[in-house]
């Protein structure tokens, strides 16, 4: 696990990367990222089920990084590079992110600082779910290593 502290916004936020294997075998931990998704059907639940199957089996090559105010988590971000049930399909060079806010933070730079902070892991190429909020991943898809899903 890493650990990144930043200000954004006048507010002391903590990003922290944690391994998938570690998530999903942390029923704490599960159960608060879990909660930090749209509904129980989005695509980080359908990831995070997927990866759930593999689990005993073999390494997850995935990580959630996390962002907590005061303690608490308040949004986390899926960095994949395998299948994530949905359109990403693993490639050589290639990794799938997709972020979650919870709603009272958001428009803060809270998920431009987890985007920031998982990219910051890798040199891949990452793919977005753009369409799931276009304004959003509008600059980012400017920028080289970044590909619309």
């Amino acid at each position: 696990m890493t650990e990144t502290v930043i200000m954004i916004n006048d507010a002391l936020l903590s990003f922290k990367s944690v391994e998938m294997n570690v998530i999903l075998k942390d029923a704490n931990l599960l159960a608060v990222t879990r909660n930090l998704t749209i509904c129980a059907g989005s695509g980080m639940n359908t990831a995070l089920d997927y990866y759930q199957t593999l689990v005993n089996d073999r390494k997850i090559n995935a990580q959630g990084v996390y962002t907590y105010y005061d303690g608490v988590a308040i949004g986390w971000a899926l960095v994949t590079r395998e299948n994530d049930r949905l359109y990403f399909y693993p490639r050589e060079g290639y990794a799938c992110i997709q972020i979650y806010v919870e709603p009272k933070f958001r428009r803060n730079g809270i998920g431009a600082g987890l985007l920031k902070t998982a990219t910051q892991m890798s040199n891949d190429i990452f793919n977005v779910y753009s369409w799931d909020n276009p304004a959003f991943f509008a600059a980012f898809l400017e920028e080289k290593n970044f590909k619309s899903l």
